[in-house]
């Protein structure tokens, strides 16, 4: 094949994944647009995202929560997480400063990578959510049948 042909395919092809790539990302923002139409006060509570050779880990800064109270979900290559914190009940407050968000949250991130559904784990402590999101072992190359 000629250069300047392999150059078109390759070209094609990085058109491709963009837009395979932008259309996901509509469905993220698709998801929390729709989650904040229905609730219009929803925030997003901040998150770091760490890969290792095994897993990825996503990690929420969100103290003043019990485990139960997020609503954890993975769907087609999509976390999201949801949840309420509720504001302490103080009697006769007057606020000098606010800057502690309570509430309804959401946020949510995709994954590229085959990710093993079966042993996602979760664990709430010390104010921060962490998840555990393993990734699916490569399969070995088939050897050449003779």
């Amino acid at each position: 094949m000629p250069h300047h042909r392999m150059f078109l395919v390759e070209s094609r092809i990085r058109n491709i994944e963009a837009e395979i790539e932008r259309l996901f990302d509509h469905l993220i923002l698709e998801e929390f647009a729709t989650f904040h139409l229905r609730r219009p006060r929803a925030w997003m509570p901040p998150m770091d995202v760490l890969e290792t050779d095994e897993a990825y880990i996503v990690r929420l800064e969100i103290a003043g929560m019990n485990e139960q109270e997020f609503e954890i979900t993975y769907q087609n290559g999509i976390l999201a997480i949801r949840g309420t914190r509720a504001e302490p009940f103080v009697p006769n407050r007057r606020y000098h400063q606010v800057q502690i968000r309570y509430g309804e949250f959401f946020t949510a991130v995709r994954f590229r990578d085959a990710l093993d559904e079966d042993r996602i784990e979760a664990e709430y402590e010390s104010g921060f959510l962490t998840i555990w999101l393993p990734k699916r072992p490569s399969s070995p190359p088939e050897e050449p049948s003779s």
